[in-house]
């Protein structure tokens, strides 16, 4: 709503705040352009050093994402693992068994503690407000080839038996 005057350098203040390079003047037109983008569209602006995310009727200025392979997977004994991302997962102590951390892979389901009914992921991240940019990096936890963790958001009654109340996912961007 703001005169083109104001916006642009209130656009530049603030992405300059975040450690972000400006856009081109190419890059601003797109961006009014995507700026009132429909519920159901993620519109995502990128340059060199910045992406900005158009979700939920705000603007997310971020970093661009670090490449990863979405196969990637680790065995975990608490403490800290450092995520693809950038990111990490922290738990406070050491667990007596290795859990498997690794990334979405699509169709995956959780019995969030609590809850009477198993839900897909997908439900899970819409309803819990999860940015669809974090989503392919949710670090999912697994005991053997039961998923008892989605990052610290979600957990099964498992999960919380084995991991508390002290998981902690930190995303990358």
């Amino acid at each position: 709503d703001l005169a083109p005057g104001l916006r642009e350098p209130l656009l530049d203040h603030w992405l300059h705040g975040r450690g972000l390079p400006a856009p081109t003047s190419g890059q601003r037109a797109q961006i009014l352009r995507q700026i009132d983008a429909r519920d159901g569209r993620v519109p995502c602006i990128r340059w060199p050093g910045a992406e900005l995310h158009v979700w939920r009727g705000r603007l997310w200025a971020l970093p661009p994402a670090p490449p990863f392979t979405p196969d990637w997977q680790a065995c975990w004994r608490g403490g800290v693992l450092a995520l693809p991302d950038g990111g990490s997962l922290h738990l406070d102590r050491t667990l007596d068994a290795p859990l498997t951390v690794r990334l979405r892979r699509g169709g995956e389901r959780l019995k969030p503690a609590g809850d009477p009914h198993t839900r897909e992921l997908r439900d899970l991240f819409q309803a819990g407000a999860l940015p669809p940019w974090q989503r392919l990096a949710c670090p999912l936890v697994w005991e053997g080839d039961a998923l008892v963790a989605v990052a610290d958001r979600w957990l099964s009654d498992r999960g919380r038996l084995l991991l508390g109340e002290t998981l902690r996912w930190v995303p990358g961007r």
